[in-house]
């Protein structure tokens, strides 16, 4: 039976039988042999069927089984690989191996009790004389190959040893580079020609990294670290092939149960006939890479231990060693490059979701497109410090790779008082971030910029060609409109339109309150012939009062700082009007605040964190999703009710949430409850990181003055003019 074949095909692959390893064991010859004739065999489903009804002598195919020599020439490389790698000698071995299969059929074999086979000292003599003749004709054979190889190795290499005036000649090892890269990409179309061309890359570049090291190194330490790499690999690979011969050998049983069992459909037949022959192919080909491999380590080492050159020569050898092994290893198949083509564009796609998902408004969104198909790094620029609507999309932005910088002008207070930003001084740019006094996931470096030359100058280019008309209209959103308006505020988004230039950004984030300085950007920065920028944009989140949200309000918004008393206290006196959706500030803040949080968590908790690994390490307090215990999968946000009001509610996406509270189907009451308890879990660990930090109080207090407050009296001291400076300030 066909089952019969593959305890004895296991065996021979297993490396005490491979002959580089064994090159006096009379059986080495052998292995691989039982899986020749199974491919074959398996291949061809009347060849199969007549195997298993009369055995392998009747099961052969007319004219016999397929030459080895040409299974392994046709399928492994080709012609065009002889000059690398010799010709295969496994094969001639498995040709030898499955002639003699034959005449052991004819031969009356006499057998002991046990089964073992008894042979006559003739017999005996006869075959020991055989294998030594086989293994004498071996040896030859192999280093009649070497000796072939080390003569096409060394004059391809002459391509850069006759040309380079030293190790380090940049122009000749990139010439050299560019036509070791051609060659290999003629070589991989060839059959199996990218695993051939991986095959003999790693023992080139291995071998003169090994040898470069051992000459470079104090003491050869470095060789000796890369000639144990190489043993790892050896063992490895040995290893992969018995593994490999394995999962053979199991779907061999597979079939032969099935076909005992009489249960065995045509589909699933033929699925097991191909997954074997596909597993045979696969394991002929790893024993084939084994003999490759150990031909070419003996190749490069005559190549580089040759006693007839010099060190020097020696060593140039080994450096376009290098370089063509490298070459050979940077080839991939072409499904392996469409794959990761596709892969790429799914990426791709996924991080711009990723960046533009919960936003208003994005402007020249196929720019950030064409990052991301680069494969670039994204650059972001987010000029005005928000709360928690702007730093839910940080973390989107982390997550997909990109690289944020953001403004931080002095003090939030003179950020949102315009006409003083000149007096502040420059403003201070800096990346995410580890300021002091920003949240720990922004706490990633600062870095203050000065104002240069080159700003200032197109700062005054841009004011030459910008009328008064549109600086204004630029900045109604964000400037403080008044009848008589200063400069500074005039000025204001030009130098947040150059900002885009000078920080190299690919976009710019912001409000939608943003739009018209984004606009002017667009519009301006190609007039000073500089790129226009993508520009994507958040909500603005209504107050809690109904309206706008304002500083001057406080019951209209919620600060960081607030005690969580001061929290339920705003929920509660904000307009919620039972199923009125339309500038409902609570829901807005669900909307904009909550649910992104809670699914950020929920996708922490999964490990969905993209590019940002380290999302969360430095995150204090409760960081668990706004769900009750025991809701359903997929819950976002969930709002505790008694059972005598019908029990809790879970909500998957604010569209249903909107939907219930519009039905009157949830209670205003029972929103605020669950609203304000979010948001002093939100902010319960910054208060209290605040009220541990001195330096932040001094800071908060500089920046947030109490308008309450009476000034603190101070002595005025009597001014004192000596004559010299008197006569100075005359002169002055």
């Amino acid at each position: 039976m066909l089952a019969k074949a593959e305890p004895r095909c296991e065996g021979r692959l297993a490396i005490k039988h491979h002959p580089d390893k064994n090159r006096d064991d009379p059986h080495a010859e052998e292995r691989f042999k039982e899986i020749a004739i199974a491919y074959q065999t398996l291949s061809d489903p009347a060849l199969r069927r007549k195997y298993n009804e009369f055995g392998p002598k009747e099961s052969a195919p007319e004219g016999g089984f397929v030459d080895p020599e040409e299974i392994f020439s046709t399928i492994f490389g080709g012609e065009r690989f002889v000059p690398i790698i010799g010709h295969i000698s496994l094969a001639k071995e498995m040709k030898a191996a499955l002639q003699e299969e034959g005449e052991e059929e004819e031969r009356v074999v006499q057998r002991d009790a046990k089964g073992k086979e008894i042979l006559s000292p003739e017999e005996k003599a006869r075959r020991e004389e055989k294998a030594r003749k086989i293994a004498a004709e071996k040896a030859a054979a192999r280093a009649e190959r070497v000796k072939k190889l080390v003569e096409n190795l060394v004059h391809k290499l002459s391509i850069f040893t006759e040309s380079a005036t030293s190790p380090n000649d940049t122009q000749v090892s990139e010439s050299f580079r560019t036509i070791c890269k051609l060659e290999a990409e003629e070589l991989k179309k060839e059959s199996y020609g990218v695993d051939l061309l991986h095959a003999v890359g790693f023992v080139y570049a291995q071998k003169a990294k090994h040898y470069l090291a051992s000459s470079q190194t104090f003491l050869g330490m470095g060789g000796w670290l890369h000639n144990v790499q190489g043993k790892y690999h050896v063992i490895s690979e040995t290893v992969s092939t018995v593994r490999a011969a394995m999962e053979l050998k199991s779907v061999f049983e597979q079939i032969q149960a099935a076909e005992m069992a009489g249960n065995l459909s045509p589909e699933e037949k033929q699925r097991l006939e191909e997954q074997a022959a596909e597993k045979g192919l696969r394991t002929l080909f790893k024993g084939a890479k084994l003999e490759i491999e150990s031909v070419l380590r003996e190749t490069c080492d005559r190549v580089l231990e040759d006693p007839d050159i010099p060190r020097e020569k020696a060593q140039l050898r080994a450096v376009a060693l290098q370089i063509l092994g490298e070459a050979y290893l940077s080839v991939r198949k072409e499904e392996d490059e469409r794959r990761e083509e596709s892969e790429m564009a799914l990426a791709a796609e996924e991080k711009y979701n990723l960046i533009t998902r919960r936003l208003q408004e994005v402007l020249g969104g196929d720019l950030i497109k064409a990052v991301l198909a680069e494969g670039r790094t994204p650059k972001c620029y987010w000029a005005h410090i928000g709360y928690f609507v702007p730093l839910t999309k940080i973390a989107d932005f982390l997550r997909a790779g990109v690289e944020v910088t953001i403004l931080l002008a002095g003090s939030a207070r003179a950020r949102r008082s315009q006409d003083r930003i000149l007096q502040e001084g420059p403003p201070r740019r800096l990346h995410l971030a580890r300021h002091p006094h920003l949240a720990p996931p922004l706490r990633r470096g600062v870095v203050p910029t000065s104002l240069t030359k080159e700003y200032n100058l197109d700062n005054y280019r841009l004011c030459a060609i910008v009328t008064e008309h549109d600086a204004k209209k630029a900045g109604a959103e964000v400037v403080k409109q008044v009848e008589s308006p200063l400069l500074s505020g005039l000025l204001y988004p030009g130098l947040q339109a150059l900002d885009e230039q000078y920080l190299d950004c690919d976009f710019q984030f912001g409000g939608v309150d943003q739009r018209k300085i984004f606009t002017f950007a667009e519009l301006y920065l190609p007039r000073l012939g500089y790129k226009k920028r993508a520009h994507l944009m958040n909500p603005m989140v209504p107050g809690l009062s109904g309206g706008k949200m304002s500083s001057s309000d406080p019951n209209s918004k919620i600060d960081f700082l607030d005690a969580p008393e001061v929290v339920r206290s705003k929920i509660k006196k904000a307009f919620c009007e039972e199923g009125n959706v339309e500038e409902n500030g609570v829901l807005s803040f669900v909307e904009a605040v909550l649910m992104p949080i809670s699914q950020l968590r929920i996708e922490r908790q999964k490990g969905l964190t993209g590019a940002d690994a380290d999302e969360g390490a430095a995150a204090t307090g409760d960081q668990t999703p706004f769900v009750l215990e025991g809701a359903p999968e997929g819950t976002v946000f969930s709002i505790f009710r008694k059972e005598d009001f019908g029990g809790s509610l879970h909500y998957s996406s604010f569209e249903q949430l909107k939907e219930d509270y519009k039905e009157k189907k949830l209670h205003p009451k029972d929103l605020k409850t669950a609203v304000a308890d979010a948001i002093v879990r939100l902010l319960t660990p910054i208060r209290q990181a605040f009220e541990q930090d001195e330096e932040w109080q001094k800071v908060e207090k500089l920046a947030y003055p109490d308008p309450n407050a009476k000034p603190e009296k101070t002595k005025k001291k009597k001014a004192r003019t000596s004559l010299i400076s008197s006569m100075r300030l005359c002169l002055d």
